[in-house]
């Protein structure tokens, strides 16, 4: 009986630190394709699902880096607000005035980025044939319907294996 007891309380034990370590792991490996970005590996994703041409990759390339310089700004502007908002709601007395403002500064912010990256899915959409245009479309209401993680509770959401165009680095 004892026995019996000391392998079930190991068995659970083990499975609680694989747990933990496949828990870890998988929150480092998604930090690290954060950080990183979609790079050459998504772009020869795109490319393949895409059939694109060699030239319509350049120009698809040409135009995300285009893209990724006007929204640079834009990316930091709303952090630094969503840091203040923070800082508000954290305090002791609450100024409703400011975190309205920040709160519709934030939104403000939000809809460039949304104008921006719908004009790049414009512009990359007039170089592809109809087909690699219904593909293109799948794609982004494949990568559009819903955050990868959670609700995406003020957070510019991106997965890992596609992108959501508005968090290119």
């Amino acid at each position: 009986m004892k026995r019996k007891l000391l392998l079930l309380l190991f068995s659970l034990s083990l499975a609680f630190n694989f747990a933990v370590i496949a828990t870890f792991g998988h929150h480092w490996m998604m930090k690290r394709c954060f950080e990183k970005g979609p790079g050459p590996m998504m772009e020869h994703k795109l490319k393949k699902m895409l059939g694109l041409t060699d030239q319509q990759a350049q120009l698809m390339e040409k135009d995300r880096e285009e893209m990724k310089k006007s929204m640079e700004p834009m990316r930091e502007e709303p952090q630094k607000k969503r840091e203040e908002l923070f800082t508000l709601v954290d305090a002791d007395v609450t100024d409703n005035a400011r975190i309205d403002k920040l709160v519709n500064d934030i939104s403000t912010l939000q809809s460039k980025i949304e104008k921006t990256v719908v004009a790049h899915s414009i512009k990359v959409k007039k170089n592809l044939t109809p087909e690699q245009r219904k593909k293109f479309r799948e794609f982004l209401q494949k990568n559009f319907k819903k955050p990868p993680h959670g609700d995406g509770f003020m957070h510019i959401s991106r997965q890992c294996d596609g992108f959501v165009w508005a968090q290119l680095s």
